[in-house]
């Protein structure tokens, strides 16, 4: 039965029973939670301990006579004369105190002080007793020590939380590496076990031993759960034409002057359709990649395309090959080159290995390419410090 049952049965408040059981005079079955709390569960017998402890306090015995009595019975004949003889002094004080009142009963008094002046001869002060102090002393020991343990136990989950946050602010197109995730749940395993800790199986002898040390795997899991965080969130991408030329802040295509030229400011061959009492812009038949990775180095392929109608078809070729050839102009490290790549006319501009073949070192690539048949264009660039750990998207699109 529960401790509330139990106050029910004997009279004694729950903070007594809790003061008999620290004291140990019982030892009831308990579970205990993350926080410290433990949650007592009282048989029987335990119940007639009880009663029998708040009999022998009625009649005055101390805590030690009854922890005593109960472990010694034969300490019982010692006990009882030393009670008598606490009484038989309490009495005599108090019928020493009686006879002052009954003295000065009839005596008025001008003030409180007056009266005090009057019975504090006979009066002696008493100090708290040492066990009031104990107890508050238990209470901020239990306070502090469920505090640290809630405090180890939710720290790995915040600090974890806060990096994952941070990753969805710091991408505009987030992905989520389903792998890292579980990595990272994992390691935050040792928090999970603290929180579920009283109602696990552990052996009574062994049970302070293995909550030590999965407190101390929380403290390490503190440490290495953010960081691996971080791994859950490594990249952005986006194909979605609506986010045509949105890069991530940090993406360094922001600060190329060729990009900017390069790309059109909005992708081309689109319509206005209403729907309802909104109007929709659609566009037809365009495709749009953007991916970034950051991770020590970085890593980011941009790539649109859509068709023209005949006159902004021959009009766009003249502009991007203009913009390709005055950057050729003004960067010497820059190659350019024409190639027919399937039904692809493609200009290229780039800076590492030969365009269309898989590369070993650092790169960078325009590419502006034309379809004369269907009038479609592709604008692309691809860049890359990996020195060869990724290839180049254009060689995974489809130029036939």
């Amino acid at each position: 039965m529960k401790i509330k049952s139990v106050s029910q049965q004997t009279g004694l408040t729950d903070r007594a029973i809790r003061f008999y059981i620290e004291e140990g005079l019982l030892s009831p079955a308990y579970t205990e939670n993350y926080m410290g709390r433990r949650s007592f569960t009282f048989t029987q017998s335990d119940v007639e301990s009880l009663r029998d402890i708040a009999v022998l306090r009625k009649f005055g015995f101390t805590v030690e006579e009854i922890r005593e009595m109960t472990a010694q019975p034969e300490s019982i004949s010692r006990a009882l004369p030393a009670l008598k003889a606490r009484k038989e002094k309490t009495l005599s004080d108090e019928q020493e105190l009686l006879s002052v009142l009954v003295q000065f009963e009839t005596k008025e008094f001008s003030d409180v002080h007056a009266l005090v002046e009057v019975l504090s001869k006979p009066v002696e002060s008493h100090a708290l007793p040492n066990g009031d102090k104990d107890d508050l002393r238990s209470r901020v020991r239990r306070f502090l020590r469920s505090a640290v343990i809630f405090l180890v136990a939710w720290l790995p989950i915040f600090l974890s939380a806060n990096a994952l946050v941070g990753r969805l602010h710091f991408f505009h197109y987030p992905i989520i590496d389903f792998i890292e995730l579980v990595i990272a749940l994992f390691s935050l395993l040792p928090s999970i076990l603290l929180m579920l800790f009283p109602r696990l199986h552990v052996n009574e002898k062994k049970r302070d031993t293995v909550k030590y040390a999965i407190i101390l795997f929380c403290i390490a899991s503190a440490l290495v759960s953010p960081l691996l965080t971080l791994g859950i969130i490594s990249r952005s991408e986006t194909t979605d034409i609506r986010n045509y030329r949105s890069l991530d802040t940090d993406c360094i295509a922001n600060r190329y002057d060729v990009y900017q030229a390069l790309f059109p400011t909005w992708p081309h061959y689109f319509e206005n359709v209403r729907k309802g009492d909104s109007i929709e812009t659609v566009y037809l038949d365009a495709h749009y990649l953007y991916r970034y990775l950051p991770a020590l180095d970085y890593t980011y392929d941009i790539y649109a395309e859509w068709p023209l109608e005949e006159d902004a078809f021959s009009k766009e070729i003249a502009r991007a090959s203009a913009v390709l050839e005055e950057a050729k102009a003004e960067n010497t490290y820059f190659h350019f080159e024409t190639k027919k790549k399937g039904d692809y006319t493609c200009l290229i501009l780039y800076e590492g290995d030969t365009p269309f073949e898989p590369v070993t070192g650092s790169y960078t690539y325009y590419i502006f390419a034309y379809n004369e048949t269907e009038h479609r264009v592709r604008y692309l660039l691809c860049d890359s410090l990996e020195n060869g750990e990724d290839q180049p998207y254009y060689l995974e699109l489809d130029w036939d």
